[in-house]
């Protein structure tokens, strides 16, 4: 039988959608969550064989919120419980995995996406921006090189987007000097 664990939708300590409070939160609720997906693949690595992170809906009296579930392996012999555990555990922010928010969340419950189309795929470009390399394949950090890895092995489409971004990040005189 197939276990799943429901992680979060957002890192622990991050600001996010309240389902209930505008009409608008499942949106947000359900972006934060593939946002909080990439994250997870970032700092964790692509899941192992037979186990998959889903965003998955969850119904509730105030709307739909959404959250990352683990999907674990039925044949116990491919159980990763170290892997289990560090999703479980999760983030706590989500410069963790060197991604921004998708929303800026105010006190005063007003919010901002970092862009009006997929706040989701541009949290993840931004990461791979982030972490990049500089124009001589080196990183500046070991974490750049690890998470910049792990999210170009899960994010392959995102990767690309990216890298055309990156380049001309290179092209201008002086950029990315580490």
């Amino acid at each position: 039988m197939t276990r799943t664990i429901d992680l979060s939708g957002t890192p622990f300590d991050e600001p996010c959608a309240q389902v209930g409070r505008d009409p608008d939160a499942p949106a947000r609720s359900r972006q934060e969550a593939l946002a909080y997906r990439a994250a997870l693949v970032a700092v964790l690595g692509v899941p192992p064989e037979d186990y998959a992170l889903e965003v998955v809906g969850n119904p509730h009296d105030f709307g739909t919120y959404y959250t990352v579930r683990l999907r674990c392996p039925a044949d116990a012999a491919l159980h990763d419980d170290a892997y289990e555990a560090m999703a479980e555990n999760g983030l706590a922010h989500w410069l963790d995995a060197m991604m921004p928010a998708p929303y800026d969340y105010a006190p005063d419950g007003t919010w901002t996406a970092i862009c009006p189309h997929s706040p989701s795929r541009e949290a993840i470009e931004r990461a791979l921006i982030t972490s990049r390399p500089a124009a001589d394949g080196t990183f500046a950090l070991d974490l750049f090189a690890r998470l910049h890895a792990n999210l170009r092995a899960g994010y392959p489409d995102h990767a690309a987007r990216a890298d055309l971004r990156i380049a001309c990040i290179h092209e201008q005189s002086g950029a990315t000097v580490h």
